[in-house]
């Protein structure tokens, strides 16, 4: 656990997102999101917020391309 700086919990955590799920929903994909984050270095989700702006920013450029 040291090794891959994880929690013993960590290694339990079995939840998966499945988006093609019927219960499929914003509030669950954000709280397993949150689970993980939480326990990170302030550092680490600072670039991780960083990552997902920039493909957010990438998608939407697509989608105003093709549009």
């Amino acid at each position: 656990m040291n090794a891959l700086d994880i929690k013993a919990g960590d290694l339990f955590d079995f939840r998966e997102i499945d988006v093609n799920s019927s219960h499929f929903e914003i509030t669950s994909v954000l709280e397993v999101h949150y689970q993980f984050l939480k326990e990170k270095k302030t550092k680490d989700v600072k670039i991780i917020h960083r990552i997902t702006k920039d493909i957010f920013n990438s998608i939407e450029g697509t989608h105003l391309k093709e549009g």
